[in-house]
Parts: C-alpha cells; structure tokens; sequence
C-alpha cells in the first residue's frame, strides 16, 4: 500500500476511540533525557516518540479510509524520528551507517468489525523523505472471532512492545548521544561519554 504523498495530504485526525503508545522518558539515560526537548516534542514531560497506534474503523467508513487516516497519523508520528536519525547523520556522518532503517518505523493496528490488521510504516530505504516518503507493509492481519486470530493478535502486540523497550528505545538514546557528541566536539572540542 502506499501512504499518502505528503504530510499536507493529512488532514484528518485520530477518532475518539484511537489509542497511541509512546516511549517512556525512563527509556533513556539520565543524561540524555535533558537534551531530549532539543530533538522532539515530549508529552506530559514523560512521552516522547509514538511507536505503535491502534484504531478503530468507523461504521460508516471504508476500510481503505480508515488504513489511509491512521497511515497519515503513523506518517506524522514517525516525522521526529526520521528528523533526529537525519540531523544524526550529518552532525556525524560516521555513525550513519550504524543506525538502522528498522529502527525508524511506526506500527499501525486497525480493527474492522470482526478483523484486524497491522502495518508497518518507514521511511523509503534511500533514508530521504521524500514527496512519497515512507512505504507501509501489512505485517498481519487476523480474525478475531477465534483464539488463533486473538492469540496472533496478542503475540504481535506484545512483540512491538518489547520491540520499543529493546531496541526503539535505546536507539532513540543512542542517536540523541551521537548527536550531541558530534554537536558538543564541534562547539567545545568536548565529547560526552
């Protein structure tokens, strides 16, 4: 599926019934969390990159309407994250290659009625985001009128989540410190450890 072509393409916003996870400050060590304002938006002063977001089809809404609304929302979402892996890469060229494409995404999960589907969204693979911008894969879809379907359903949840705390998570740490390394070395000729 591709997602629409730009963020100004988005105009709608996540229904009454949408529930968005985001990364915990306590993901992050205590001496980056201070710097984090300077990379992105932080909720409550303790949220900070969405990671996954689950919504609900409206009765009267095509399910093609409802993948291309929340695929806007996951594209937005996911715009801080690419911005931070960009600025890391030009303040420090040398680690670009070591952070990886996987670890700048945005999960989606739809339910419609009686089914379910998830999808990944990411930046298109030459790392720039462009007109097109991101590219969305179905990762599974599932009915939920029996246990298979539910016990699949729960099995990916539950690997997202881990997905987040395990790798997002630290990655999102590890390049706010690149970052400020490269920025710090330039500026003072000092390098945080």
């Amino acid at each position: 599926m591709t997602p629409p072509d730009s963020l100004s393409d988005c105009t709608t916003s996540l229904q009454p019934f949408s529930c968005t996870f985001w990364l915990a400050l306590e993901a992050l060590e205590q001496d980056v969390r201070e710097y984090l304002t300077d990379y992105t938006c932080v909720i409550g002063d303790n949220l900070f990159f969405p990671y996954l977001t689950i919504d609900f089809r409206n009765d009267d809404e095509r399910l093609q309407g409802a993948r291309r609304r929340v695929a806007c929302n996951a594209k937005q979402a996911l715009c801080n994250r690419h911005c931070l892996y960009m600025e890391t890469s030009k303040e420090c060229p040398e680690a670009a290659g070591a952070l990886k494409n996987a670890l700048r995404c945005h999960f989606i999960i739809i339910f419609d009625d009686r089914n379910c589907e998830c999808w990944q969204i990411s930046p298109d693979h030459d790392n720039e985001w462009t007109r097109k911008g991101c590219t969305m894969k179905r990762i599974f879809s599932a009915s939920l009128l029996g246990s298979p379907g539910l016990r699949k359903l729960h099995e990916w949840i539950n690997e997202i989540h881990r997905w987040a705390t395990t790798k997002y998570g630290p990655a999102c740490g590890k390049e706010i410190r690149t970052h400020l390394q490269g920025r710090n070395a330039k500026e003072t000729g000092t390098v945080i450890q």
